[in-house]
């Protein structure tokens, strides 16, 4: 996960480098949106903020986490 305006952020970049419509835009953002709030109820044992590592260190966390399970 990573905070809600972190995510906005990454989908605004998105937005830019695919040149989407204005009707997509709207749907991508309520996409982001809705996702974030819904991911906030899964249950969870390992939780990983990926604005705070690289993705090499997020993988680092995953497979440690999958090795003591």
């Amino acid at each position: 996960t990573a905070p809600l305006d972190v995510l906005l952020a990454r989908d605004e970049i998105r937005t830019q480098r695919l040149q989407r419509s204005a009707a997509r835009v709207e749907r991508c953002r309520d996409f982001v949106i809705h996702s974030f709030y819904r991911s906030l109820t899964w249950p969870s044992d390992l939780i990983i903020n990926a604005s705070q590592q690289s993705v090499q260190q997020s993988y680092a966390m995953i497979v440690d986490f999958l090795k003591k399970s």
